[in-house]
């Protein structure tokens, strides 16, 4: 049987490998003969495998073959992964996640105060160390799992929100409060059953109107809690509202909307659709910025989106891409009027996204 190498990007369920998988440090990922299914191509994605062989037959879906050059050279996250540096901070991470884990079933067992400021210590810390390795966005990118844990994605959003306070030039008192919004945002799913918040697949209607009432029982969570800012009790509620009513659980619009909840959304949603599920691969951060484009003017207040997205995409610049083509380039420039849509410099060309829209970004990297 003959055998093809594949951009991950552009694997499918059913194809099968035709060679073992093996990270640059010797981790075995996949063996030989493995029929893929989404979780395999999710963790390819995770540990930034940028394409693999397969089995080729006239039944096998076509896929866009690797340049050599692509095949032989080391991606930006690669080289990140093997770093001690992000070693150590993989280490920090989960030590926060779990300390973050326990102060909040703590909370939930006994009340009390929040301890804020062995919470935002945390939060500082993790900053600095993500800034010595590359930075804030590049390490969501790299400590990703297909199954995020729900603290780990709250520490994810603190984390951003953390780094939009700093570009909309908010104050040391509520960059502090809007940390422990994106800390606490989630809480009320600890009170979710874990059949619908591990769901290996997409919820039904009904397990949706269930995940839904955990802004309600966050809400109550955190009025229990001791020297909370509103705006935090706001936001644990108000994250899911949308400014044109089409959010939950109050459908209110516009202004009703706590301006702490309006940010918090912003980064729960950035968070939420980059990282990867069982039932589904994370979306390229490029897929993430044209959703928000499309749809994120009526649905999220303009003054901090507009903003967000204009920082989020600085930080890609000079980043390595693989196209839809198969092609592997950097971002050289941001189309101001398309963000989603760069100029990106391969081996032999130069494409404005923006105006070939036949192609698109798949991954980074």
């Amino acid at each position: 049987m003959a055998r093809k190498r594949v951009l991950t990007s552009a694997l499918v369920p059913g194809m099968v490998l035709a060679s073992d998988v093996i990270t640059s440090i010797g981790q075995v990922l996949l063996v030989k003969g493995t029929t893929l299914t989404d979780a395999d191509i999710t963790r390819l994605d995770f540990y930034s495998v940028l394409s693999v062989t397969i089995e080729q037959d006239e039944h096998t879906p076509p896929a866009p073959t690797v340049p050599v050059a692509q095949q032989e050279s080391e991606s930006y996250l690669e080289k990140i992964k093997r770093s001690q540096e992000f070693q150590e901070y993989k280490i920090s991470f989960a030590k926060n996640s779990r300390k973050f884990e326990d102060e909040c079933m703590k909370m939930l067992k006994n009340g009390g105060a929040f301890p804020a400021e062995n919470m935002l210590g945390m939060v500082e810390e993790m900053m600095d160390k993500a800034k010595e390795v590359c930075g804030v966005f590049d390490m969501l990118h790299n400590l990703r799992t297909f199954d995020d844990e729900l603290f780990a994605h709250s520490i994810n959003v603190a984390l951003i929100c953390r780094t939009m306070a700093g570009w909309f030039g908010l104050n040391r008192e509520d960059t502090d409060i809007l940390v422990i919004c994106g800390l606490l945002h989630d809480v009320g799913k600890i009170k979710i059953p874990t059949e619908i918040l591990r769901k290996p697949a997409k919820l039904s209607d009904e397990e949706f109107e269930i995940m839904k009432n955990h802004t309600v029982e966050g809400y109550n969570i955190v009025s229990k809690m001791e020297g909370l800012d509103d705006h935090v009790r706001n936001a644990v509620l108000m994250h899911h509202e949308r400014c044109d009513g089409s959010g939950y659980p109050l459908r209110i619009i516009g202004d009703r909307i706590d301006e702490f909840a309006k940010m918090v959304a912003i980064a729960d949603v950035y968070e939420a659709i980059t990282a990867p599920r069982v039932y589904r691969k994370a979306l390229c951060p490029f897929d993430a910025i044209r959703i928000f484009e499309e749809e994120g003017m009526q649905k999220y207040d303009p003054r901090y989106l507009l903003p967000f997205l204009d920082n989020v995409i600085n930080t890609y610049i000079q980043n390595k891409v693989v196209l839809s083509n198969g092609e592997q380039g950097m971002v050289v420039m941001v189309n101001r009027n398309a963000l989603s849509r760069p100029l990106v410099r391969t081996e032999n060309n130069v494409y404005d996204l923006r105006k070939r829209k036949d192609l698109r970004i798949l991954a980074i990297g």
